[in-house]
C-alpha cells in the first residue's frame, strides 16, 4: 500500500516541494525527499522536512468536534450541533454588539486555504479585524514598504541570491532560509570572489562564519549601524543621483538628517569599527547591485520599523531597485496581505495601526479584556496557537476565556484549544487540498495547489467545508443561485463564467462570498480532492488580465479570458506546482502605487526615532536583569509549532539556552547545567549550552520549545522553554506593535538542588 505522492513542506515560508512516500493503510509517512518537479525548489530540501511524520502522526490529535462544559472539561458533539450553536452565538454577538467585535486569527505555516475561505465567514458576520503571525514579525517592514512604494502586492523584497553585495540583516539564512535552495546559494556566494556576503548579527552564526563581512553589532543597536552606513553614503556622495532624479522623491528632505550624523559616535554605539563600515559603504556605492534581506533579528527588536526604513532607504538612494540583484515588487496570484495602507485605521481600544489589514498580535489581549464598550467579544482561530506563540502567554489565555465565544480549528489539542468554547477538528496538511500563498519569487513566480496524500478521518472537516457550512447556517448563501451555478458548471467554463458574473451583478454582496460560492458550485466538477481549488478561478482571470505578457511568458497560452482559464487549468492539473508569471526586472517600477510612480524617500513620521538616535543607546537591561535574551533562534533541530512532539529532534531536544564562554566562566556554568531563566514576566528552567558565537551579556533560546503534550490529562508533558511565558505584550515597536522578542532583559541563576 506504499505510494509516492507530491506535496510540500510547511516548516518555513518557502513551502518547498516534496515527494512523500506514504503507507496509505497506516497513514504513515515512511520517507520524504525533495520534488525535482517543483518549479522553484527543484528537489532541494533541508533536514527538517525529513521528519514530517511527527506532524502527520503527531500527539494529541483530535478527530471529533468538542464543546467546553461548565467545569472546563470538553465533551464530543456532532457537526450539526456544532454549526448550529456556533452560528447562533456568533450571530448573537453580531446582533448585540456588531460584527466588528468578532476577531479572526489565523496562522499555521502552509495552512492557507482556511483564511482564504474565511473571507466569506468574515463577510457574513461583518468581522473586520484579523491578525496572523505576519503581524508578529513583518508589519514594520510592510508599513515602510507601503509608505515608500505603495506596492501593488503589499510586499517589497530583494534578490540576494544574484546580488553583487548580499546583506543579511538580522538573519541567519543557513537556518532560516528565505529563498529556494538557500544553502546551495550561500555556499556559492561564499566561494565567489565577485560577490560579497555581509551578515549583520550579534552572534557568529553559521551564516556569519561563512560571510565575507560579519558586522557583529551589539544587541539592539542595528539602528545606529544602519544610520551610520547611510550617513557615510550621503556625506561621501556615494548615492545614485540620476536614479533618484528619475525614480524617487524626497532626497533633499531626508539628506540633511544624515549630513551631520557623527559616524564615529554611532559606530561606537553599535560596536563596529568605523573603517569597516566605511569600506562597506564604498563597496555599496560602487556595486552593480545590492540586496538586503532583513529578518526577525531586527524585525522583533528595538527600533524595528526604523531599521526597516533604513534598509529600504539605503537601497533606494543607491539605485538598487528594479534590476537584477536588487529590490523588487513581486506579482503573486493573490496578495498575502492587503496592499493598501490607511493611516486612519486604528483598533478601538489600543489605537494600534492596522497594517497590511492586520492588527498587531501584541494588541489582541488588550482589545478583548476590560469593560470598554468596543472591546472584541468573539474570536475565531484556525491553524494558530496564539496562547503559545503570542507575547504574554498568561494574558493571552485570560483574554480568550473572557470572550462570549472562542472557536478553534486545529488538528491537535493545543494550548489555545484548551481555552476555547468549541474545538473543530481539521485534516492535516497531507489529508486535504492546500495552497502555498507565499508566492514572492521574481522574476519567475510560482504557485502550488497541493493535493491530498492521505484520506482524512471521516469525522474531521477541511476548512473550506467548515466555512461553507457555517455560511449556509448563517443563511447568506442563496440556494437558488447555488443550484443555478452548479448546473452551469456542468455545461462548460464559458457558460459557468457568464452565470457567475450575472449572479455577482444582480447581488454584489455575493462577491465577498465568492470562495465558498465557487467551492460549492464549480468545485464538484474538479473532484473531491481539488474542489477547494475552484476558488482560485477569479485570481487566475485577474492575473491574466493585469499581466497577460507575464502569464504567457510563463508558458500559458491564449488571450483575455481564455488565458486566465488556461492558467487556472494548469494550476489545478500541476500537482508539483506551476510557473504563473515571468517578467523583466523593470516590471517592478510599474507596481509602485504612488500617483507620480516614484519611491517616497522622506517618511516624516519616523523622524522622531531617527533623531532620537543622537542621544545614544539606552539598554533596557538592569542590575536585576543584566542579560539580553534573544527568543526564537533558528537551529538545525528547531521548527515552528507544527512539530508538537520534541522527539522529532535528533539533538538538542531541550532547546538549550546559549551563553558566551565569558559569561559561563563568570557564572561558573558548563554545557548541560540546568539553570533558572528569569525575566520581569516569568521564569523557566533551561539547559545551558556554552556557545562560542555568543557575545558577552547576550543569550539565546530557540523557537518551538515548551509545547505541552497530553495537555488535557492529569499528566501533561513539556520539553524546553515556552518563551512567551517570559515576554510581555506591552513591550513592542511604537509604529507596528511587533514584539521585542530579540531583546528581553533577563537573568539566570543556578537551579536549587
Amino acid at each position: 500500500m506504499t505510494e509516492v505522492k507530491p506535496s510540500a513542506c510547511m516548516l518555513c515560508e518557502l513551502i518547498c516541494g516534496i515527494q512523500v512516500e506514504a503507507d496509505l493503510e497506516s497513514g504513515t509517512i515512511t520517507k520524504i525527499k525533495g520534488d525535482r518537479n517543483h518549479p522553484a525548489s527543484k528537489g532541494y530540501l533541508c533536514n527538517k522536512a525529513g521528519r514530517l511524520n511527527y506532524y502527520q502522526n503527531g500527539r494529541d490529535r483530535i478527530t471529533r468536534p468538542l464543546r467546553r462544559k461548565p467545569d472546563g472539561s470538553f465533551e464530543e458533539i456532532d457537526w450539526d450541533t456544532a454549526f448550529s450553536e456556533i452560528a447562533n452565538k456568533l450571530s448573537a454577538v453580531k446582533n448585540q454588539y456588531g460584527g466588528d467585535k468578532i476577531l479572526y486569527l489565523s496562522g499555521g505555516q502552509g495552512s492557507h486555504l482556511g483564511p482564504f475561505f474565511g473571507q466569506a465567514t468574515r463577510a457574513a458576520l461583518g468581522a473586520i479585524y484579523k491578525s496572523n503571525p505576519i503581524a508578529q514579525e513583518k508589519t514594520g517592514e510592510i508599513y515602510v514598504g507601503a509608505k515608500m512604494f505603495q506596492p501593488s502586492s503589499g510586499i517589497v523584497r530583494s534578490n540576494c541570491e544574484t546580488a553583487e553585495i548580499a546583506i543579511f540583516l538580522g538573519k541567519n539564512p543557513w537556518q532560516s532560509h528565505g529563498y529556494h535552495q538557500c544553502r546551495k546559494h550561500l555556499q556559492k556566494l561564499a566561494k565567489d570572489e565577485s560577490h560579497t556576503m555581509v551578515v549583520v548579527d550579534p552572534r557568529r552564526s553559521e551564516s556569519a562564519a561563512m560571510a565575507d563581512i560579519h558586522l557583529a553589532v551589539k544587541p539592539g543597536t542595528d539602528a545606529w549601524m544602519m544610520a551610520a552606513l547611510i550617513a557615510i553614503l550621503v556625506q561621501d556622495d556615494l548615492v545614485d543621483h540620476e536614479f533618484m532624479r528619475q525614480h524617487t522623491i524626497g532626497y533633499e528632505d531626508i539628506a540633511p538628517h544624515f549630513a551631520d550624523v557623527p559616524v564615529d559616535q554611532y559606530c561606537k554605539e553599535c560596536g563596529i569599527e568605523e573603517a569597516t563600515l566605511r569600506d562597506l559603504a564604498l563597496r555599496i556605492g560602487n556595486a552593480k547591485s545590492v540586496a538586503v534581506w532583513e529578518d526577525l533579528g531586527v524585525q522583533m527588536n528595538l527600533n524595528s520599523t526604523l531599521v526597516s526604513y533604513f534598509h529600504h532607504l539605503m537601497l533606494s538612494i543607491t539605485g538598487n531597485f528594479g534590476k537584477d540583484g536588487a529590490q523588487y515588487i513581486p506579482e503573486p496570484l493573490i496578495p498575502l496581505i492587503s496592499p493598501k495602507y490607511d493611516d486612519s485605521r486604528r483598533t478601538p481600544i489600543t489605537q494600534s495601526r492596522v497594517i497590511g489589514g492586520l492588527i498587531p498580535c501584541n494588541a489582541v489581549p488588550d482589545e478583548i479584556l476590560g469593560n470598554h464598550p468596543d472591546r472584541l467579544r468573539a474570536v475565531w482561530i484556525e491553524a494558530s496557537n496564539p496562547v503559545h506563540a503570542y507575547a504574554g502567554t498568561e494574558k493571552m489565555a485570560e483574554a480568550l476565556r473572557a470572550t462570549d465565544i472562542t472557536v478553534v480549528l486545529d488538528i491537535a489539542m493545543t494550548e489555545t484549544a484548551m481555552q476555547a468554547d468549541y474545538v473543530l477538528p481539521t485534516p492535516t496538511q497531507f489529508e486535504k487540498a492546500e495552497f502555498s500563498f507565499f508566492n514572492f519569487d521574481f522574476p519567475n513566480n510560482y504557485s502550488h495547489l497541493r493535493q491530498p496524500v492521505f484520506k482524512a478521518p471521516d469525522t474531521v472537516l477541511a476548512e473550506p467545508e467548515i466555512h461553507a457550512r457555517l455560511c449556509e447556517q448563517l443563511g447568506v448563501i442563496p440556494d437558488d443561485i447555488v443550484q443555478s451555478l452548479r448546473e452551469a458548471a456542468t455545461q462548460g467554463m464559458d457558460i459557468y463564467g457568464q452565470k457567475l458574473m450575472e449572479a455577482f451583478m444582480a447581488n454584489p454582496g455575493l462577491i465577498k462570498l465568492a470562495t465558498v460560492l465557487l467551492y460549492r458550485t464549480l468545485g464538484p466538477t474538479l473532484g473531491e480532492d481539488l474542489a477547494a481549488g475552484a476558488a482560485f478561478l477569479p485570481a487566475c482571470l485577474d492575473l491574466a488580465r493585469r499581466n497577460p505578457d507575464g502569464v504567457r511568458a510563463a508558458g500559458h497560452q491564449g488571450d483575455g479570458i481564455e488565458l486566465g482559464v488556461n492558467l487556472f487549468k494548469a494550476l489545478i492539473s500541476s500537482p508539483s506546482g506551476v510557473s504563473i508569471c515571468k517578467e523583466p526586472h523593470k516590471a517592478s517600477f510599474s507596481r509602485i502605487g504612488h500617483g507620480d510612480g516614484k519611491i517616497q524617500l522622506f517618511l516624516e513620521e519616523l523622524l522622531p526615532e531617527l533623531d532620537a538616535l543622537r542621544t545614544g543607546f539606552q539598554s533596557p537591561t538592569s542590575e536585576e536583569f543584566p542579560f539580553v535574551l534573544s527568543c526564537g533562534e533558528r537551529r538545525d533541530y528547531t521548527a515552528n509549532g507544527m512539530y508538537r512532539d520534541a522527539e522529532w529532534r535528533r539533538k538538542d531536544k531541550q532547546g538549550a539556552l546559549r551563553i558566551s564562554p565569558n559569561d559561563a566562566q563568570l557564572l561558573d556554568l558548563n554545557t548541560g547545567d540546568i539553570v533558572v531563566l528569569k525575566t520581569q514576566h516569568g521564569k523557566s528552567e533551561a539547559t545551558i549550552e556554552v556557545y562560542e558565537g555568543m557575545q558577552a551579556g547576550h543569550m539565546s533560546i530557540p523557537n518551538g520549545g515548551g509545547l505541552t503534550n497530553n495537555m488535557d490529562s492529569t499528566n501533561p508533558e513539556r520539553i524546553g522553554v515556552a518563551t512567551n511565558e517570559l515576554t510581555s505584550s506591552a513591550e513592542c515597536d511604537r509604529i507596528a506593535g511587533t514584539p521585542w522578542h530579540k531583546h528581553v532583559p533577563a537573568a539566570i541563576e543556578r537551579r536549587a538542588t
